[in-house]
């Protein structure tokens, strides 16, 4: 008797984890991005909403071959992502690296701003990764890695 409950019991919680889960898409607004580029960022694509924050560049002090910069989405959608449920996201902000010796790109995290521009209220996520990717050659990406890495990494 006492394997019979323990086998159902065992039988229920297997069917109660393995059931799919209904992840709700959390609940956007439509946006207006700015027209114009702000100073201090380059538009990676001209039919994008994504740009690299020239002041946010720095070179490693102890691996000289990493260059860290922010890139910028300007979102089209906002996403409702605060405790004020009044408040929305209109950009993300993306840290990542560029390894000038294997021409990889890491990112590392995403934050999401009350403002375009990634300014404003930040929040983040709970559960990030981070990715590493190989630049293709041509890609926008690839041409900011190559105008980075000649003007600040010295071999």
């Amino acid at each position: 008797m006492k394997k019979l409950i323990l086998l159902s019991m065992m039988t229920m919680m297997i069917v109660a984890c393995s059931a799919p889960v209904d992840e709700k898409p959390l609940p956007t607004k439509p946006l207006q991005p700015p027209a114009l580029v702000r100073p201090g960022f380059v538009r990676m694509s001209p039919d994008s909403q994504y740009y690299a924050d020239i002041n946010s560049v720095w070179l490693d002090t102890k691996k000289k071959h990493m260059i860290h910069f922010d890139a910028v989405i300007n979102l089209t959608q906002g996403t409702y992502l605060y405790q004020d449920k009044t408040q929305f996201a209109r950009s993300m902000r993306q840290a990542k690296i560029i390894n000038c010796e294997t021409m990889r790109l890491t990112h590392l995290n995403t934050d999401y701003y009350s403002e375009f521009w990634g300014v404003g209220e930040r929040v983040s996520l709970p559960h990030q990764r981070k990715n590493t990717v190989n630049l293709r050659s041509g890609s926008s990406l690839n041409t900011l890695a190559q105008v980075l890495c000649t003007n600040l990494f010295k071999y």
